[in-house]
């Protein structure tokens, strides 16, 4: 009899002891976003920086659409087949030119990105 109670013990024990590890495993990992710090909250300027360049790329990109779409409009509203092709070719040169600056400006902050690990990872070394 006193195996039976044992076993049963052991048994409770073990169930016990798995429902303790899995929610301390839950808590654990529901804890720890509060303990995370990102880069941004350890460098406050990085901050600061990103969010005004942030919103240059903002501002920039608006006039960009703006200038489209006078061309757009300036397009439909041609009085001409010949013009109405003008502007279209206008609007076309234009999305080149937006996308070609936008793609030079990626590569350009891609690489201050890899500049930044480096140095970053290079202090890091020493």
């Amino acid at each position: 009899m006193a195996f039976a109670q044992e076993a049963v013990w052991l048994r409770l024990s073990v169930m016990n002891t798995r429902k303790f590890v899995t929610i301390l495993s839950v808590a654990l990992c529901l804890s720890l976003p509060a303990f995370a710090q990102d880069e941004e909250s350890m460098s406050g300027d990085k901050g600061v920086k990103k969010k005004a360049m942030h919103e240059e790329m903002q501002a920039e990109m608006k006039a960009m659409g703006e200038k489209l779409d006078k061309l757009v409009i300036d397009m439909n509203t041609a009085a001409t087949p010949e013009k109405k092709l003008d502007g279209a070719i206008a609007v076309i040169n234009q999305m080149v030119a937006q996308h070609k600056k936008m793609h030079d400006k990626m590569m350009h902050h891609g690489d201050e990105h890899h500049h930044h690990d480096d140095a970053g990872s290079k202090a890091e070394k020493k």
